[in-house]
């Protein structure tokens, strides 16, 4: 957690050191306005549950007795910290990777051989091979093909 919060410090350092003084008070009021809505919020959420876990109690306790009534009230803030792990777990887990592009046809044939001895041995082709393909593609663009 120190971690965490010395990266707030110093990034709140930096926002605040490049805004001015009026626009600085209004930021201050703003963030603070947001962290006490957000405590409020989680803190009725919290007590939400409480209330929704007590009303089932009080409903369970008459046909199952108070033994099962804590057994499935337990069960029931179990599958719920379980979902509410599984919504962090989705929050905080990395992208997948993007997908790898194809492999062109051609570079999966010559996988096996050695490039380098190719290109050393046949190097007066590949030019030719290169001059009339370059001379191809001019003719073609100059005609407006």
């Amino acid at each position: 957690m120190a971690i965490v919060e010395e990266l707030v410090r110093v990034g709140a350092q930096i926002v605040l050191q490049n805004m001015t003084a009026p626009a600085r008070v209004s930021f201050e009021k703003k963030v603070g306005g947001v962290a006490v809505c957000g405590f409020l919020g989680v803190l009725g959420a919290l007590a939400a549950v409480g209330c929704g876990v007590a009303a089932l109690w009080l409903a369970v306790t008459p046909q199952l007795g108070a033994a099962y009534a804590a057994l499935i009230c337990a069960a029931v803030l179990i599958a719920f910290c379980a979902m509410m792990a599984l919504i962090a777990y989705q929050l905080t887990r990395k992208s997948p990777p993007p997908p790898v592009a194809p492999v062109h046809p051609v570079i999966q044939m010559l996988e096996g051989y050695d490039i380098h001895r190719m290109f050393e041995k046949h190097a007066v082709e590949l030019i030719l091979g290169a001059l009339v393909g370059g001379l191809l593609l001019g003719l073609k663009k100059r005609d407006g093909h």
